[in-house]
């Protein structure tokens, strides 16, 4: 890992039923989170941004198709 925005699971292995069902989880609650960052007045104006825009490259990364298999069971224990 070169920086601490870089993403990689170290979690335990699970099967692909419990890893899709985390996965649609985080899909569920996707608006919920982002209408929090947006609205968190801890965060001045930039900060709310980078952070929302890190949150959406983990969207848009946890829908690839080959998501499960390049970034979570490459790297579980």
């Amino acid at each position: 890992i070169e920086s601490v925005t870089e993403r990689y699971f170290l979690g335990l292995c699970r099967s692909d039923y419990q890893y899709l069902k985390m996965i649609n989880l985080f899909e569920e609650k996707k608006d919920e989170m982002f209408r929090f960052i947006d609205s968190f007045e801890y965060l001045d104006k930039r900060s709310r941004k980078s952070t929302l825009k890190y949150l959406d490259e983990f969207y848009k990364e946890m829908s690839k198709t080959n998501f499960i298999e390049k970034r979570l069971r490459k790297t579980c224990r």
